[in-house]
Order: structure tokens, then C-alpha cells, then sequence
């Protein structure tokens, strides 16, 4: 029955859809209406209600997800660690329901284990050199694109096919 790796986001989610094989046979931003709204649109109570609302319940009861982690930030670096907050809301919303609707299992990685410190772009690259030409072809293109090849990492990295890195 394969499982799904989740990519959690506040305002979308990335999902990539592996095989009994850990083949990757879709990844995808879902859903696509959310990509265009802006933080005004809704607040953060209807963003958490429509998480714990929105069900996938044709693929599998097995899902691997990351969990939010706060990472000391660079020196100067003007982020705001409580927006990881919003996120871990809405994400807790996504996996509860799986879980308590679908009865589903859930694995939670943190981004160090299996992307350690690469950059996005190198990631990214690591990832298209381990996936085959046809897995490639899967891959639905629209919305923030590096949220999906998060997705398909975390799926490498849960299959056992990449190691901390990224790295065969």
C-alpha cells in the first residue's frame, strides 16, 4: 500500500505518494487554492480548522511527516521563531486527523536528520540524482516547488533510498 511523506506547511502541504517499492508515484502541493491566499485571508484558528478538516483517504494508513524544530538562527538573522508556532498548529491539526480518522501510523524526522545542513539547492539536486527518470515525470509542478522536493526527501530518507544528506 506504500505511504505518503508530508512537507507541513501553514498555508499548504507538500505530499509526495510512494509504492510498495518506495517508488515515488506523485508529489504534489495540495491544495492548490490555498497558495493564493495571503495571511489575511484567514486567520489562524480557520487555517488549523482546515487542516484537521482535509482528509487524503484513498492512498494509505502510513505517513512520515516532519516535525517543526527551532534551529538557533545566523547571526542577524531577522526571522521570527513564534511563526514556527502557526505552523506546528495547523501541522498538528493535518496529522491528528490522519491518524484518528484514517487510524493511520505516523513517524515523525526532523529536517537535521534527513537533510542535516544542506542547502535547499544542493538538496534539491541530491534528491533529482537519486530519483529515476520516470519518478522525475510524476512530480506535479505549481506552488512553492521546494516544499514538494522537501516532500520527496523525507520520503527518500523514509524508504531507506537517501541517508542524512541527501547521500545514497
Amino acid at each position: 500500500m506504500g505511504f505518503l511523506s508530508i512537507d507541513p506547511g501553514v498555508r499548504s502541504m507538500a505530499v509526495a505518494e510512494w509504492n510498495d517499492a518506495n517508488e515515488l508515484q506523485a508529489a504534489w502541493n495540495s491544495p492548490a487554492w490555498m497558495q493564493h491566499r495571503t495571511a489575511d485571508d484567514m486567520t489562524l484558528s480557520e487555517l488549523v480548522k482546515f487542516w484537521g478538516a482535509w482528509r487524503i483517504t484513498r492512498f494509505t494508513n502510513s505517513f512520515v511527516g516532519e516535525r517543526q524544530v527551532v534551529y538557533p538562527g545566523a547571526k542577524g538573522l531577522k526571522t521570527n521563531p513564534n511563526d514556527l508556532l502557526d505552523l506546528a498548529m495547523c501541522a498538528g491539526a493535518f496529522y491528528g486527523a490522519l491518524c484518528v480518522d484514517l487510524r493511520a501510523s505516523l513517524r515523525l524526522v526532523e529536517p537535521a536528520e534527513w537533510k542535516a545542513q544542506v542547502p535547499k539547492e544542493i538538496t534539491r539536486e541530491r534528491i533529482k540524482a537519486i530519483l529515476t527518470p520516470q519518478e522525475i515525470s510524476r512530480i506535479r509542478k505549481g506552488g512553492e516547488m521546494h516544499n514538494v522536493w522537501d516532500a520527496i526527501g523525507i520520503g527518500l530518507f523514509a524508504s531507506g533510498r537517501a541517508k542524512r544528506g541527501m547521500v545514497r
